[in-house]
């Protein structure tokens, strides 16, 4: 109102000194344009509790799952998560249903799926083969059992210096805070 009251003043002062009134200056305009969403990606997340919610891994809308999902969407990435969890479940540890990973996956993955995410907090780690990311797949071949490695593992990364059958991948040990380069020969 203020504003509408000084300019009114001005205009009429200006018309009253007989002067002609200099045209406004206009500010420059500053678009501000957001970005289009650059894809949407289909992603198959499959995990324990760590994944479907608990404590340690946050509930509803601060879990993992939820976290990255709007991490990527502030990116312009928009996923649609579909979400196969179930606690105490992993690559060969049944779930307290009674399901491991692979159970989980035949159950949840379809053929919209473009990303499967398996995450398993303080699992098994399992290699699995296939000539090709579309597959058929290898059935899980066991490398380390959660339980044969006293302080709990996490976090397997396939290492560079694999070649051929020679898998090298680190793991880490969650009770020393390490991680450990770890071999193998795949069939």
């Amino acid at each position: 109102m203020r504003y509408l009251l000084a300019l009114t003043a001005v205009a009429f002062l200006a018309g009253c000194s007989g002067q002609p009134v200099a045209p406004t200056q206009r500010l420059p305009t500053v678009e501000r344009s957001i970005p289009p969403i650059v894809h949407g990606y289909h992603v198959v997340l499959i995990g324990d509790s760590y994944t479907a919610g608990s404590a340690e891994g946050g509930q509803r809308g601060r879990g993992w799952p939820a976290l990255v999902a709007r991490d990527l969407l502030n990116q312009h990435v928009l996923v649609s998560n579909v979400l196969g969890a179930e606690g105490s479940a992993g690559y060969i540890s049944a779930s307290s249903e009674g399901h491991t990973f692979g159970d989980i996956a035949r159950r949840v993955v379809g053929r919209d799926a473009e990303l499967v995410v398996f995450f398993g907090g303080s699992n098994d780690v399992v290699a699995r083969t296939a000539p090709s990311p579309q597959g058929p797949w290898s059935p899980e071949q066991p490398l380390v059992s959660a339980f044969s490695m006293p302080g709990g593992i996490y976090a397997p990364m396939i290492h560079p210096w694999s070649s051929g059958k020679d898998l090298y991948f680190n793991l880490s040990l969650w009770s020393a805070y390490d991680v450990m380069l770890m071999h193998t020969v795949l069939p």
